[in-house]
């Protein structure tokens, strides 16, 4: 990547913490899932990194609220991971 281009991937964060990342793909960003709830979108492409925060940000509150979770630090992967269950 040459000094003062834009950036080629970028991580997409939510309420429900990092859902993976978007990386350029043509005149596209093409989303890496993280986390489970976020495999729905896996490959999806989108205009730019803040339609693809959008659309994860949407999956985390859909996927919050079905597990009647208030905060993402109650979520299964997040327990999992924070007693070594699950690599980082």
């Amino acid at each position: 990547m040459e000094a003062g281009n834009m950036a080629d991937a970028f991580v997409i964060e939510t309420t429900a913490g990092t859902a993976g990342i978007v990386a350029a793909d043509g005149i596209a960003f093409r989303f890496y899932a993280s986390q489970p709830p976020f495999f729905v979108i896996e490959g999806c492409c989108f205009a730019s990194p803040a339609d693809a925060r959008r659309s994860a940000e949407a999956i985390a509150e859909t996927y919050l609220a079905a597990l009647g979770h208030a905060t993402a630090s109650a979520l299964p992967w997040r327990r999992l991971r924070r007693h070594g269950t699950l690599a980082a």
